[in-house]
């Protein structure tokens, strides 16, 4: 990745401190997943990324993105300050929908962990963004799925042009 993330901004955004995208990729071969989300700290121009593999049995993609999600509201727990406003995006229209909903009190969901970051973080806003938005936390869930089907990620500064890395042992 560059340093050159683009972040989609809305209306009203500036008045939001902080915006995050998460989503969640799944590997119906083996039940695993991975999670990637960007939080972006709209006053100080700052980026925070992180993803890695979902440690748990995944057994559909709509589990990852739940389990992304949870990663994500893990990352603000120990990184922005309760009171802080923060809107959420993701491209999982179904789950953006059901959380919504479970965070405004309006539906119960048997989620013990969401259950503490519904009372400890009254100020999140969750949005559903289109997919073409949301590309960069795609391709961050993506990586660690990457890395278990043995492909090989090129660093463009390091690659020789002679050498076929599909062929080196």
């Amino acid at each position: 990745l560059n340093n050159k993330i683009i972040i989609t901004l809305h209306n009203g955004d500036i008045m939001n401190k902080y915006i995050a995208y998460f989503d969640g990729s799944h590997n119906p071969k083996n039940n695993s997943g991975g999670y990637g989300f960007i939080v972006y700290d709209v006053n100080k121009e700052k980026r925070f990324i992180e993803w890695g593999k979902l440690n748990r049995k995944i057994n559909n993609s709509s589990d990852c993105e739940k389990y992304a999600l949870l990663e994500l509201l893990k990352w603000i727990e120990k990184n922005i300050p309760k009171s802080e406003p923060i809107i959420i995006r993701g491209d999982d229209e179904s789950l953006i929908n059901q959380i919504k909903k479970y965070w405004n009190g309006l539906i119960n969901i048997n989620e013990p962990e969401m259950q503490k970051y519904i009372k400890e973080y009254p100020n999140i806003v969750f949005e559903w963004v289109p997919r073409d938005e949301n590309m960069v936390a795609d391709c961050l869930s993506r990586l660690e799925l990457l890395q278990e089907q043995q492909l090989h990620i090129i660093n463009e500064d390091n690659y020789n042009s002679n050498q076929n890395p599909i062929n080196q042992e």
